[in-house]
């Protein structure tokens, strides 16, 4: 999927505005899995494929998840507090990002 697809899809999605787009590409470590943060040595690689993420600054307090290999938004209010919940699934780990 290209970049202009996906800013199609956002802005059907979300409607039309400046939208923030954002790369991370994959990683994979050829040694040294899980030793780099106790000071051991590793050999990353960065990844061609990876993950974009797009926003857009809001008016009000939620924001608004979507992933385009799953068909369930997550909807957090900042207003309110945020708590781990099972169905929201992959949504959980972006939550949680935000609550810290």
């Amino acid at each position: 999927m290209d970049l202009k697809m996906l800013k199609d899809m956002f802005e059907k999605e979300y409607g039309e505005g400046e939208v923030e787009v954002y790369f991370s590409p994959g990683r994979v470590n050829l040694i040294g899995e899980h030793i780099d943060y106790n000071g051991g040595y590793v050999f990353p690689g960065a990844l061609t494929i990876g993950i974009y993420g797009m926003l857009r600054e809001r008016n009000d307090s939620f924001i608004r998840l979507r992933s385009k290999n799953v068909d369930r938004e997550v909807v957090i209010d900042l207003n309110k507090d945020i708590v781990y919940d099972e169905e929201d699934d992959w949504g959980n780990y972006p939550k949680g990002v935000i609550k810290r």
